[in-house]
């Protein structure tokens, strides 16, 4: 079945007025079935009851932020979708021994940190019952910008453990342990990363891990997120050759409502063109051949799935 998801946008470490939040029965109207609350990514790696007047006050008010958006997008008739690092710890020195040896950086390999994500996510899904999709985020840098909170890139092996598995591998394992607890849910693992030579950007390791998915446990759907971009929004990167390598998997295409290097509205927006027609040149989904057609994003993605 297919799925339209919008992303509300709000860096979860600055004040939000509720007087500005947006009215979402306009995205419903354009057909749009969920709404993703990115604001939910700071609650990742925290736990309410430390005895910490600071981070229980940010909790507070970083849950109250995440519920009034999850209400407004339920009222709106959007499913609520919740944002998640799987790496994410507390910074405050509880959680050293899940980072890389001798290193300050999260270790993706680490045994104990598989049990500590599904703790974390379930208590999440606990907090917020009407959550009907989870987005795995393994862009660990996103949380390097928020207090209270550490997490890494997913890519990032520094210590001999997490050096002896292969980036697909540790990937892999991050989103088994996120199914197990997910159940019936959507699970969307979003595939961006600053990091070059990642699954954004290699077919061979989009294929690979395409290949893993097929034999996750439980019965959660699971999606790849791409921006429907080589790299990312700009004018000119052409079509995400690693979306094309999935196989069987799904592929949800992310699509950018302004240009952030252009301006941010300055100039005329490109991307609408591009939805409705295709970048122009030979970028249709099957490669670059000669008699490849101009295809716009709508089109194109109804294609590779």
């Amino acid at each position: 079945m297919p799925l339209c998801l919008a992303a509300l946008i709000h860096n979860p470490g600055e004040p939000q007025d509720p007087r500005l939040d947006p009215d979402l029965s306009w995205l419903k109207r354009l057909g749009v079935d969920g709404l993703a609350v990115y604001t939910s990514l700071g609650l990742a790696g925290l736990e309410r009851g430390r005895r910490d007047g600071e981070v229980e006050t940010w909790l507070r008010g970083l849950e109250e932020r995440v519920e009034r958006q999850f209400l407004a997008a339920d009222a709106a008739g959007l499913v609520p979708h919740l944002f998640f690092d799987p790496m994410a710890v507390h910074a405050d020195g509880s959680m050293d021994h899940l980072c890389c040896e001798n290193e300050s950086s999260v270790c993706p390999s680490h045994p104990e940190l598989a049990d500590t994500l599904r703790g974390r996510l379930s208590r999440l899904l606990e907090r917020f019952p009407g959550v009907a999709g989870v987005v795995l985020n393994l862009d660990g840098g996103a949380l390097e910008r928020l207090p209270h909170l550490r997490s890494s890139d997913v890519y990032g092996a520094s210590c001999r453990r997490c050096r002896g598995a292969g980036n697909a591998e540790r990937i892999l394992r991050l989103v088994r342990s996120a199914a197990e607890v997910t159940g019936d849910r959507t699970l969307i693992v979003r595939a961006w990363n600053e990091r070059l030579g990642g699954l954004h950007d290699l077919p061979e390791l989009a294929a690979e891990v395409s290949t893993g998915l097929l034999s996750l446990p439980g019965t959660a759907e699971v999606l790849l997120s791409f921006k429907h971009t080589g790299g990312d929004f700009e004018r000119g990167r052409g079509w995400n050759r690693a979306s094309l390598a999935c196989g069987a998997a799904p592929v949800l295409y992310e699509f950018q409502c302004q240009p952030e290097f252009e301006g941010k509205g300055a100039i005329p927006c490109w991307l609408g063109g591009v939805w409705r027609d295709g970048e122009p040149g030979p970028v249709r989904p099957g490669g670059e051949h000669a008699d490849a057609v101009p295809m716009g994003l709508a089109a194109a993605t109804r294609e590779v799935n």
